[in-house]
């Protein structure tokens, strides 16, 4: 069906200050039906996640410790951000008659400002909670981390500046278990209290950070004062520099699984083709090697049989001359292809891989010996993030670029959880041992999934 446009008639009832999220309008047809009473602009209806940072060590001031263990705090290359912030707020508020707040009925989750009641300044904030009996609201204080009540005459509805992500990053100390004691709580707020710079442990669900927090004042990295004051151990502690202690990058039992690997195929942001990374000298290695040098000998491609159209059927074995120097094993994808120019080639896969393309039959050979092709292991196995789902139902290009970039032509680590289909699924480490899989859905490319995507075949065809 085609779809006709018609022209409309738009008059504004009016315009709110710049901050608003909604411009109300009323939209007529020619016959003077009203077609709608609200057009959302588009901008976000929220704060920004927190940017986290890339850097493995990197510059943090401690703002807040809540009840249960977390500290949060501002990065240092942040500053310029937050003094805009609060100078934009301080203008907005300036009147101290300001209208009441425009929402009626408050909801947890939603943004807002809100008055902080010791230095009366107004804050961004998030609704935590809602007391509408007594009228109060709990909220966050997305640039700062801590919390309160306030009354529902301290809550504005406005958004401010969001172009500019939350301030507050939430951090967990490394070996120190969440939900503690409160007096073990009260040592941590005064150990942390001149802390500037933390080390990137790793990155988990919700966009919190694992991290060692260092203590320029007795020069140490807190997880060896932890251990010291509170009497626990946290796992695999180690020497950092003259005497200082801190959990090395690999304390994760998940992270001490994982074997090194490289990505040799994207199929989609969430499932790859790994390759590993094994020692030359390796049995493993000398094998495949041994057997890359059969397929590339003069006399086994001047000897083989040239493919021919009635070879392409999906699933026949054979090799294919990838480049002038490079012989590989591959495996035809589909059935024959015709050109328009009546040109005849064909798909295939290279299992050693995970990588498909579209070859002339000149630089494919048939193999007479099957069990030569298959005598070695393939070299490339699927391989799909799990916890990972993409945002909007379709990964878009900016996801596939976001995961290229991150771990294309690095070394990676690669921890299995379980398999699917003979898929294997679980997480990959990028080089700062960071999940690939958190940092796409902390950069707002994916999602935790509500239920599992069907996994790709061997050849990639699916629509992962």
């Amino acid at each position: 069906m085609r779809a006709q446009t018609r022209n409309v008639i738009c008059k504004f009832s009016r315009i709110d200050d710049a901050e608003s999220v909604h411009m109300p309008v009323s939209v007529m047809l020619p016959n003077n039906k009203k077609l709608s009473d609200l057009i959302l602009l588009a901008k976000p209806l929220s704060y920004l996640l927190p940017k986290l940072p890339q850097e493995r060590e990197f510059e943090v001031a401690v703002i807040h410790v809540d009840g249960d263990g977390l500290v949060y705090g501002q990065l240092t290359e942040n500053s310029d951000d937050l003094e805009t912030v609060q100078t934009t707020l301080a203008r907005k508020f300036a009147d101290e008659s300001a209208p009441p707040p425009t929402m009626s009925q408050w909801k947890p989750g939603q943004d807002c400002c809100s008055l902080f009641h010791l230095d009366q300044q107004w804050y961004r904030s998030r609704i935590i909670s809602i007391d509408q009996i007594n009228r109060r609201a709990k909220v966050l204080y997305v640039d700062f981390g801590n919390d309160e009540e306030v009354g529902f005459d301290s809550l504005r509805s406005d958004l401010v500046l969001l172009d500019i992500s939350a301030l507050g990053i939430e951090m967990e100390q490394e070996g120190f278990s969440t939900v503690r004691a409160p007096q073990t709580i009260d040592t941590l707020r005064s150990l942390v209290d001149q802390t500037t710079k933390a080390l990137q442990i790793r990155q988990v669900g919700g966009g919190r950070l694992v991290v060692d927090l260092f203590l320029p004042d007795r020069g140490q990295y807190l997880s060896a004062l932890l251990s010291a004051q509170l009497g626990s151990s946290p796992r695999g502690t180690g020497s950092h520099g003259s005497g200082v202690q801190r959990p090395p990058l690999e304390d994760s039992s998940l992270y001490q699984s994982a074997f090194p690997v490289y990505v040799s195929a994207i199929v989609s942001p969430c499932y790859l083709y790994i390759r590993l990374i094994r020692d030359p000298n390796s049995p493993e290695e000398q094998h495949y090697t041994t057997f890359l040098g059969k397929l590339n000998s003069p006399g086994f491609w001047d000897t083989a049989q040239q493919v021919g159209p009635q070879d392409i059927h999906d699933g026949n074995l054979c090799v294919a001359r990838y480049s002038e120097d490079n012989v590989y094993r591959a495996k035809i994808v589909g059935n024959l292809i015709e050109g328009k120019d009546g040109s005849l080639s064909a798909v295939i896969f290279y299992p050693d891989f995970g990588t498909k393309e579209e070859t002339s039959f000149d630089r494919l050979r048939l193999i007479g010996d099957t069990a030569f092709w298959k005598s070695v292991p393939f070299q490339a196995f699927p391989f799909k993030l799990a916890g990972i789902a993409p945002r909007g139902g379709q990964w878009d290009q900016s996801a596939l670029s976001a995961v290229t970039q991150q771990i294309r032509g690095k070394q990676l680590k690669a921890a299995v959880e379980r398999k699917e289909n003979d898929v294997s699924v679980g997480v990959l480490f990028d080089e700062n041992a960071r999940s690939v899989a958190e940092t796409l859905i902390q950069a707002g490319h994916a999602q935790p999934p509500s239920s599992s995507p069907p996994a790709p075949t061997e050849d990639g065809s699916s629509s992962v």
